[in-house]
């Protein structure tokens, strides 16, 4: 699978880019709408919104939870996401997030989608460590 925006020079530059290519005239990623001019069309490179995520996701999550919670203990602390978060705080956010009984509530959707995120940066840190 190819990731283009993983790419370890498009990251650098997008953590040394300085924040009026970021945000710009109230868009958001503006350094790479501006650089997407005549490759994609106009309405869908300015627009806003996005396509809501994934209906079901809260419940594929929830039936990944013993190898998400496997994957989070098996980051020792020689893993590079040790320097940027607690371990310790992330294990009881999963606890949380996977407790509830309903994920109809803004506060479990926002409790997931924190625990996405994570998993998707120690899975990023560990690809990009192996790069170089």
């Amino acid at each position: 699978m190819f990731f283009p925006f993983a790419d370890a020079k498009v990251v650098e530059l997008s953590l040394h880019a300085p924040p009026s290519f970021k945000v710009r005239n109230g868009y958001n990623r503006f350094l790479i709408r501006h650089c997407l001019k005549g490759i994609l069309p106009e309405p869908i490179r300015w627009r806003v919104s996005k396509t809501p995520f994934f209906q079901f996701y809260p419940y594929w999550l929830k039936n990944r939870e013993g190898e998400i919670i496997a994957y989070l203990n098996s980051l020792t602390s020689a893993h590079p996401i040790h320097e940027f978060l607690d371990m310790h705080r992330v294990t009881q956010l999963a606890n949380i997030a996977f407790k509830q009984d309903s994920f109809s509530g803004f506060a479990s959707w926002k409790d997931l989608w924190t625990l996405h995120r994570i998993l998707l940066i120690a899975r990023y840190l560990e690809w990009f460590n192996s790069q170089s």
